[in-house]
């Protein structure tokens, strides 16, 4: 019984570190909890959104379209820790 309230208590505590590290960093969360391929398309859309925002702002000059660009970044940041809270305690 003592060994399966540990595993218990490991699991929860994996699961809370990647979704700690999902809050930081889109995508790591899902490498941490084991979800690779997820996290590193997470990691490549994100950071080809900040690339593309940075981008637009250089080139126009512009840095209400920068701004404006963030909240693309902001939302895929916000669904990447959504889906990471929904990884379950079924690993």
């Amino acid at each position: 019984m003592q060994k399966i309230l540990e595993i218990t208590q490991y699991r929860q505590k994996k699961l809370q570190m990647g979704r700690w590290l999902a809050m930081a960093i889109p995508g790591a969360g899902h490498v941490a909890l084991g979800r690779t391929v997820g996290g590193v398309i997470w990691m490549l859309v994100v950071l080809s959104t900040v690339l593309l925002a940075v981008a637009v702002e250089n080139l126009f000059g512009m840095s209400v379209i920068f701004w404006v660009a963030l909240a693309p970044i902001l939302l895929l940041q916000t669904l990447s820790v959504f889906s990471c809270y929904r990884i379950r305690k079924a690993r």
